[in-house]
């Protein structure tokens, strides 16, 4: 068949025809089930999820009009993730027969076949059946789609949760305990019934508590928040990054992420009752000022300008964040609503903005690695005020910036000894290992600040160069494996 339009490309395709004389026999529809087979007894819902076998029963059906003779059907598969399952176990295709049947008829009693879903199949994946109908002297093929079920796990961000026992600030301060709420999320079509996660620190830092942890079921394209405590080291006193490994499986499904931890993060409180604390620009002809009014925390805190109508006041800053992170402030408005806004930018972007009547409040955006630049501007329209007609910002924590101890390692009881040089670096690291450690049984590992793997390999001598020349300016973490399987980190800097 051609079809063709006026201004429009010609589609061509094939359409079957079925003849109006002698039988012709199809497959209508495919019902799988799973009730009563005692390997799935777990879950009996009739959907052809993960790990299961499923019981198909083809609805046969003969829309000629003279009877059917031996008709056998061939079935087949090239998907992946499903196996069909003969008397002998698995098998590459199947052979059902149906002595006959007559003129616009369905067979009452239709024979059956087995499948199996693979043990890792992906949510939402289509898989084909394939039939092959053969009766007399026609053949018709067909393919019937099946999508198969499976969760899709991610573990998706963390936040830090001090309202508890330490002092509500969001933010791991020195010698804290604070709780690590984690998202779970589950974008496949199968819900799940539970799991445990395992978390680890490559460093002293945190104290973390026993693995596993065990999180609630999650439904379909749903999330849950896992939360435990954590307690950060108190001989910390300089601001410092953590991390947190995470991971879990369920069957066979896995999921991990890493997540930095800022321990007594850089924060602007304007305690100094100045701005001096950090290098701000605040030269708007109406510029910023401090006050006692009201602050979030604290004694002070920053009021925009005095402005008229048509106007505005800036306050800005530009720093350097070492990892992917956020930043976080506490803002509060009082003018007029729709008109006159306090709004936040980064890099010249706006993020947000806010008018009307507002409490104090708090705001995160994330950050990518890299230097930025934050701008917090209070504008006015060309007429009219209402209440205070200001903006307030205050407890500004700013995204990883700092490094604490950036040269050795964490020392590890019953591990073997490394020493790593030069540090920093422009080009190469050696790594020289204790004389009784076996080189060919220790690994090592290059992570980026947010956690992301960038090399690995065996140490094949007590002496070995590591080349991290292809990478950009900026500090890495080199986690070493020793052959009793404990591992040890340091901190690199590469010019």
């Amino acid at each position: 068949m051609l079809a063709t339009a006026t201004n429009y490309l010609p589609y061509e395709g094939l359409v079957n025809f079925i003849p109006n004389e002698g039988p012709y026999v199809i497959t209508s529809d495919l019902t799988l089930s799973d009730e009563h087979l005692w390997f799935d007894s777990n879950r009996p819902n009739n959907l052809p999820e993960y790990g299961k076998v499923m019981k198909v029963t083809p609805q046969i059906v003969n829309i000629g009009n003279a009877t059917a003779s031996n008709v056998k059907i061939r079935i087949s598969t090239n998907d992946e993730y499903v196996s069909l399952i003969g008397s002998t176990g698995t098998v590459t295709e199947l052979l059902l027969t149906v002595p006959s049947i007559a003129a616009q008829d369905t067979v009452s009693n239709p024979p059956i076949f087995f499948f199996k879903v693979s043990d890792l199949a992906p949510a939402n994946h289509n898989s084909v059946i394939k039939l092959e109908t053969v009766f007399g002297n026609d053949t018709v093929r067909q393919n019937k789609p099946v999508q198969l079920y499976a969760p899709q796990l991610a573990i998706t961000s963390m936040t830090i949760d001090d309202t508890e026992q330490g002092n509500g600030n969001h933010r791991a301060d020195f010698g804290e305990t604070f709780n690590c709420v984690l998202t779970i999320a589950n974008a496949g079509n199968m819900p799940i019934s539970g799991g445990n996660l395992f978390i680890e620190t490559p460093g002293d830092e945190l104290a973390l508590p026993a693995n596993p942890i065990q999180f609630s079921a999650i439904d379909a394209n749903s999330t849950a928040t896992v939360s435990f405590q954590v307690t950060a080291n108190s001989t910390i006193q300089e601001p410092t990054i953590a991390f947190i490994k995470s991971s879990l499986w369920v069957n066979y499904y896995f999921a991990a992420n890493n997540f930095p931890v800022k321990i007594g993060a850089v924060v602007e409180d304007w305690e100094t009752a100045g701005f001096t604390n950090m290098e701000w620009q605040n030269s708007s002809s109406k510029p910023w000022t401090i006050v006692t009014t009201a602050p979030y925390e604290g004694t002070y805190c920053a009021k925009s300008g005095a402005i008229g109508g048509s106007s505005s006041t800036m306050l800005r800053i530009s720093a350097v964040s070492t990892v992917a992170d956020s930043i976080s402030f506490f803002y509060k408005v009082s003018s007029e609503e729709n008109y006159d806004k306090l709004s936040f930018k980064i890099d010249g972007q706006t993020k947000e903005e806010w008018s009307g009547s507002t409490g104090w409040t708090r705001a995160s955006f994330p950050v990518e690695a890299g230097t930025h630049t934050y701008t917090w501007t209070y504008s006015k329209d060309y007429w009219g005020n209402q209440g205070h007609d200001c903006a307030y910002i205050d407890a500004i924590s700013f995204p990883s910036g700092v490094v604490n101890n950036p040269v050795g390692i964490h020392e590890t009881e019953n591990t073997a000894s490394f020493q790593i040089w030069p540090n920093p670096t422009t080009d190469y690291i050696h790594v020289r290992m204790d004389g009784n450690i076996e080189g060919t049984s220790c690994v090592y590992r290059l992570f980026s600040m947010d956690g992301k793997l960038l090399q690995g390999g065996h140490l094949t001598d007590s002496n070995c160069e590591i080349n991290i020349n292809n990478y950009n300016s900026g500090v890495y973490i080199l986690e070493i494996e020793d052959n009793l399987h404990q591992t040890q980190s340091a901190k690199i800097i590469k010019k």
